[in-house]
């Protein structure tokens, strides 16, 4: 019994394949950009943060890609449009340019330590905005004593913050 596989359906716009197989390379490319901006900025090639965030990326681009699943879609985001307005080319220019700068400085950070440190506990639960207790962020506050928000010492002398 021999078995054939159905039909490829004809694509609906000629060369969309070609549009997608470019696309992908394009995210290909720009994810391998961003792996060496902050892997090779920072000097850590083991830096866990970047390594997070890499995958988020990738995931995310995953997930967009199983809950859209229309391939001319996914193939006319692989190129610029000939009508668009030149402030939307700028405007888009801009923010590949700026968002490339963000992890420029990410790396330059890590690599100078330019920030305090922090732990990744306090980095998370200062994502729930300015209601976060000093507890939640990793600082400890004594009887007595006051919190500085760069985590400085009370009058016994004794750290407020909770460092890496």
């Amino acid at each position: 019994m021999t078995t054939t596989s159905p039909p490829t359906p004809p694509e609906a716009v000629p060369g969309t394949r070609a549009l997608v197989r470019r696309r992908a390379i394009q995210l290909g490319l720009y994810i391998l950009v961003q792996a060496a901006v902050l892997l090779v900025g920072s000097g850590r090639p083991g830096w866990r943060r970047a390594w997070v965030y890499l995958a988020s990326y990738v995931g995310l681009i995953a997930l967009t890609r199983l809950v859209v699943r229309d391939p001319e879609l996914f193939a006319e985001r692989a190129q610029i449009k000939k009508d668009a307005k030149a402030w939307d080319k700028v405007l888009s220019a801009l923010f590949g340019i700026f968002g490339l700068g963000l992890l420029v400085v990410a790396a330059l950070d890590v690599r100078f330590t330019w920030s305090p440190p922090t732990s990744t506990a306090a980095g998370v639960s200062r994502l729930r905005g300015p209601g976060a207790t000093p507890a939640a962020t990793g600082r400890v506050v004594r009887a007595g004593g006051a919190c500085s928000p760069t985590g400085g010492a009370d009058r016994s002398g004794l750290s407020l913050s909770a460092q890496e």
